[in-house]
Protein backbone atom coordinates (compact mmCIF):
# COMPACT_ATOMS: atom_id res chain seq x y z
CA UNK A 1 0.00 0.00 0.00
CA UNK A 2 2.83 2.42 0.88
CA UNK A 3 4.53 1.72 -2.46
CA UNK A 4 1.37 2.54 -4.37
CA UNK A 5 0.90 5.82 -2.50
CA UNK A 6 4.57 6.70 -3.07
CA UNK A 7 4.30 6.00 -6.80
CA UNK A 8 1.11 8.04 -7.12
CA UNK A 9 2.65 10.93 -5.17
CA UNK A 10 5.77 10.79 -7.36
CA UNK A 11 3.70 10.87 -10.55
CA UNK A 12 1.65 13.81 -9.30
CA UNK A 13 4.72 15.84 -8.35
CA UNK A 14 6.60 15.17 -11.60
CA UNK A 15 3.50 15.81 -13.69
CA UNK A 16 2.68 19.17 -12.12
CA UNK A 17 5.83 20.95 -13.34
CA UNK A 18 7.57 21.02 -9.97
CA UNK A 19 11.14 22.31 -10.04
CA UNK A 20 13.49 23.37 -7.25
CA UNK A 21 13.38 26.99 -6.13
CA UNK A 22 17.15 27.39 -6.04
CA UNK A 23 17.87 26.15 -9.56
CA UNK A 24 20.89 28.21 -10.64
CA UNK A 25 20.12 28.03 -14.38
CA UNK A 26 16.88 30.02 -13.96
CA UNK A 27 18.47 33.10 -12.41
CA UNK A 28 19.08 36.47 -13.97
CA UNK A 29 22.19 37.08 -11.85
CA UNK A 30 25.70 35.75 -11.61
CA UNK A 31 28.30 35.96 -8.86
CA UNK A 32 31.67 37.13 -10.16
CA UNK A 33 33.69 36.84 -6.97
CA UNK A 34 33.23 35.69 -3.39
CA UNK A 35 35.59 36.88 -0.67
CA UNK A 36 35.51 35.19 2.73
CA UNK A 37 37.60 35.25 5.89
CA UNK A 38 37.51 31.74 7.42
CA UNK A 39 36.27 28.16 7.07
CA UNK A 40 32.67 29.17 7.67
CA UNK A 41 32.87 31.48 4.67
CA UNK A 42 34.49 28.71 2.66
CA UNK A 43 31.48 26.46 3.25
CA UNK A 44 29.13 29.23 2.10
CA UNK A 45 31.38 29.81 -0.93
CA UNK A 46 31.06 26.12 -1.83
CA UNK A 47 27.26 26.34 -1.47
CA UNK A 48 27.15 29.33 -3.85
CA UNK A 49 29.48 27.86 -6.51
CA UNK A 50 26.53 27.04 -8.77
CA UNK A 51 26.01 30.77 -9.27
CA UNK A 52 29.65 31.68 -10.03
CA UNK A 53 30.64 33.18 -13.39
CA UNK A 54 27.49 32.44 -15.36
CA UNK A 55 27.46 33.98 -18.84
CA UNK A 56 24.76 36.25 -20.25
CA UNK A 57 23.18 37.21 -16.95
CA UNK A 58 21.62 40.62 -16.44
CA UNK A 59 23.17 41.29 -13.00
CA UNK A 60 26.73 40.48 -11.89
CA UNK A 61 27.55 40.65 -8.19
CA UNK A 62 30.59 40.39 -5.96
CA UNK A 63 30.05 39.10 -2.45
CA UNK A 64 32.06 39.74 0.70
CA UNK A 65 31.40 37.35 3.59
CA UNK A 66 32.52 37.91 7.19
CA UNK A 67 31.53 35.19 9.62
CA UNK A 68 32.06 34.18 13.21
CA UNK A 69 31.03 31.33 15.44
CA UNK A 70 30.37 31.28 19.19
CA UNK A 71 29.79 28.29 21.41
CA UNK A 72 28.21 29.13 24.75
CA UNK A 73 27.53 26.94 27.76
CA UNK A 74 23.83 27.28 28.57
CA UNK A 75 23.55 24.81 31.44
CA UNK A 76 25.94 23.14 33.89
CA UNK A 77 25.42 19.98 35.91
CA UNK A 78 25.95 19.60 39.68
CA UNK A 79 29.70 19.06 39.20
CA UNK A 80 30.03 22.26 37.17
CA UNK A 81 30.55 20.45 33.85
CA UNK A 82 28.68 21.72 30.78
CA UNK A 83 25.33 19.98 30.26
CA UNK A 84 24.13 21.91 27.20
CA UNK A 85 25.49 24.36 24.67
CA UNK A 86 24.30 26.99 22.24
CA UNK A 87 26.05 27.35 18.88
CA UNK A 88 25.68 30.81 17.34
CA UNK A 89 26.83 31.62 13.83
CA UNK A 90 26.82 35.22 12.57
CA UNK A 91 27.40 35.92 8.89
CA UNK A 92 27.68 39.44 7.51
CA UNK A 93 27.20 39.66 3.75
CA UNK A 94 27.88 42.62 1.47
CA UNK A 95 26.69 42.38 -2.12
CA UNK A 96 28.35 44.71 -4.60
CA UNK A 97 27.47 45.53 -8.18
CA UNK A 98 30.01 47.58 -10.12
CA UNK A 99 31.89 48.24 -6.85
CA UNK A 100 28.76 49.81 -5.29
CA UNK A 101 27.06 48.20 -2.33
CA UNK A 102 23.62 46.88 -3.27
CA UNK A 103 22.78 45.29 0.08
CA UNK A 104 24.38 44.55 3.41
CA UNK A 105 22.76 41.93 5.59
CA UNK A 106 23.60 40.06 8.77
CA UNK A 107 22.34 36.51 9.17
CA UNK A 108 22.32 34.88 12.60
CA UNK A 109 21.37 31.30 13.36
CA UNK A 110 21.47 29.53 16.72
CA UNK A 111 21.14 25.93 17.80
CA UNK A 112 20.87 24.47 21.31
CA UNK A 113 22.12 20.95 22.03
CA UNK A 114 23.08 18.72 24.95
CA UNK A 115 26.57 17.60 25.89
CA UNK A 116 27.65 13.96 25.60
CA UNK A 117 30.36 12.06 27.37
CA UNK A 118 31.87 10.97 24.05
CA UNK A 119 33.81 13.97 22.78
CA UNK A 120 34.33 12.58 19.27
CA UNK A 121 30.57 12.11 18.82
CA UNK A 122 29.99 15.61 20.18
CA UNK A 123 32.50 17.03 17.69
CA UNK A 124 30.86 15.18 14.78
CA UNK A 125 27.41 16.37 15.91
CA UNK A 126 28.65 19.97 16.11
CA UNK A 127 30.01 19.64 12.55
CA UNK A 128 26.59 18.47 11.33
CA UNK A 129 24.88 21.35 13.15
CA UNK A 130 27.35 23.84 11.68
CA UNK A 131 26.83 22.50 8.14
CA UNK A 132 23.04 22.67 8.50
CA UNK A 133 23.17 26.23 9.77
CA UNK A 134 25.51 27.32 6.97
CA UNK A 135 23.28 25.63 4.37
CA UNK A 136 20.28 27.62 5.67
CA UNK A 137 22.28 30.85 5.62
CA UNK A 138 23.43 30.11 2.05
CA UNK A 139 19.81 29.67 0.99
CA UNK A 140 18.90 32.97 2.64
CA UNK A 141 21.74 34.68 0.75
CA UNK A 142 20.41 33.27 -2.52
CA UNK A 143 16.90 34.49 -1.70
CA UNK A 144 18.37 37.94 -0.96
CA UNK A 145 20.10 37.94 -4.35
CA UNK A 146 16.81 37.05 -6.03
CA UNK A 147 15.05 39.96 -4.31
CA UNK A 148 17.61 42.64 -5.18
CA UNK A 149 16.17 43.31 -8.63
Amino acid sequence: MKKIISIILFLIITGCGFKPIFLSSDTNFSINKIEYDNNLGKVINNNLKGYLNKDNKKFNYSIIIASKESKLITLKDKKGDPASFKLIIDVSVSVLENNKIKIEKVFQETFNYNNTSKKFELSMYEDEIRKGILDRISEEIIVSLYTIQ
